[in-house]
């Protein structure tokens, strides 16, 4: 598959990969690295160690700093979710922010799943 049917495939998933390439100025090589390697530059172990233990300010600085990379990769669903919690957190609704966990693993596993079918065809 070359890097526009990837980018294609990509945003059938619901990626914004158009708006994401203006990060990447412009180029899809350098924005696909990124995609690509996904569980490299979004890992969540942070986010679900701190949720694990309950631990609302870990949890706000896994998830802010997930909110920024995950905007400039694209990824809307999960983008919205990690604001939605930053909200939660910040606001001081810590089991909101807490329960919104759940949701945000489910769509970043989508995700992955989605990224390594394109990336096999």
């Amino acid at each position: 598959m070359n890097d526009s049917d990837f980018i294609k495939c990509m945003s059938a998933g619901g990626i914004d990969c158009k708006t994401a390439l203006g990060c990447f100025c412009g180029s899809e090589a350098f924005y696909l690295k990124f995609l690509k390697a996904m569980r490299t530059y979004v890992p969540i172990d942070d986010l679900l160690a701190s949720c694990k233990a309950k631990d609302p300010e870990a949890a706000f600085q896994a998830i802010h700093s997930l909110k920024s990379t995950t905007g400039n990769l694209g990824l809307v669903k999960l983008y919205d979710l990690a604001c939605r919690m930053t909200e939660c957190f910040r606001s001081k609704d810590n089991e909101a922010g807490f329960a919104l966990k759940d949701a945000f693993v489910e769509e970043y596993d989508r995700i992955l799943e989605l990224v390594d079918k394109a990336s096999q065809s």
